[in-house]
């Protein structure tokens, strides 16, 4: 037999070797998820209920952990938080501000008070948008700007949101969406009365359940993820900086690797097609950017999108509904 011809029966059998070899290999290994983590309210939610030792012994420890893992996060500053009585800025406050850019990660703006845009002009918005940038600005030292949405409302009206991007936009901001975006905060009420009751029984049991919960939710999101798109995308996650999630990093990180999670920058995120797609949901609900391509698709209705089939369990229910910080349960 001529040696082309068994040079190119050699090349033929050795790329189907090699394609099938990759098909069974993406069989036995499943397409790898990424994530980008996110923290809004920084620096602190609670941040008047405990004295600022406190929450810069935690919060330097929260950053140990999410260099120990190579975590790169972003986080969003309400600059009223680093104030005391709304007129002097706090140096111990600011102090927490600099801690977390001098690890290296992304902060961004979410507002000076948080205003959001159902209940408050499009001139306050703006107002509150300038406002928000005074301290932490300078610190990130030409690094890009970034925007998160109060409550994640867009405006009610196409109008309102036109004219909203375009004000960020002339000001350099890029918006940071939300894909991954649970009822965290009602696990975070309830672990806080926990926490600040001293209840060790609670605060283990809440975020034992905080974590099954976010089981169900990321099962939901991965439906929601293949019905509209057919693949994975890059998520970006929404989480608060809370005591629920500072004291439970470990877990959550551990938890999200065990789902096949890489964890990414906001930047490297927002290079998915997704985040660039044509967008006119406009409304007073504050959604994350799957439940804004449903509706404009008309996909909403499909249980794949219907969350209240995840079970809360009662005792969150009731915790968080409560503005009283008495702790009902006893710690033994």
């Amino acid at each position: 037999m001529p040696f082309q011809t068994i040079f190119s029966q050699y090349i033929t059998t050795t790329c189907w070797a090699a394609i099938l070899l990759f098909f069974s290999s993406t069989a036995l290994y499943p397409q790898q998820n990424e994530v980008c983590f996110t923290f809004d309210d920084f620096p602190y939610v609670q941040i008047d209920r405990y004295p600022t030792k406190a929450i810069h012994a935690k919060l330097t420890g929260f950053i140990s952990t999410l260099k120990k893992y190579d975590i790169k996060p972003a986080a969003f500053i309400n600059e009223v938080k680093l104030f005391r009585n709304g007129r002097i800025a706090d140096p111990k406050r600011v102090e927490l501000v600099k801690l977390w850019v001098d690890a290296g990660f992304d902060l961004g703006n979410h507002g000076y008070k948080h205003v959001d845009l159902s209940s408050h002009t499009v001139e306050e918005f703006k107002a509150d948008v300038l406002q928000g940038e005074k301290i932490f600005l300078p610190m990130i030292k030409g690094k890009q700007k970034y925007f998160r949405l109060p409550e994640l409302e867009v405006g009610n009206t196409p109008e309102i949101k036109s004219e909203v991007e375009k004000f960020l936009a002339e000001n350099d901001y890029i918006i940071a969406p939300v894909s991954m975006s649970a009822v965290e905060f009602l696990f975070a009420f309830a672990y806080s009365k926990a926490y600040y009751a001293k209840n060790e029984k609670f605060k283990k049991k809440i975020s034992e359940d905080y974590i099954t919960y976010l089981a169900e939710f990321l099962s939901i999101i991965d439906e929601q993820t293949q019905l509209l798109f057919k693949r994975n995308i890059k998520h970006i996650m929404l989480f608060h900086m809370n005591e629920l999630n500072i004291d439970t990093i470990e877990e959550l990180i551990s938890f999200f690797k065990g789902k096949n999670y890489k964890f990414i920058s906001l930047d490297e995120a927002l290079t998915d097609s997704v985040y660039s797609l044509p967008n006119t949901f406009a409304g007073k609900a504050g959604l994350g950017i799957l439940s804004q391509i449903a509706v404009l698709k008309k996909v909403g209705g499909k249980p794949a999108f219907n969350f209240d089939r995840i079970k809360i369990p009662e005792y969150i229910i009731e915790l968080a509904s409560s503005d009283s910080y008495d702790f009902p349960y006893k710690n033994d």
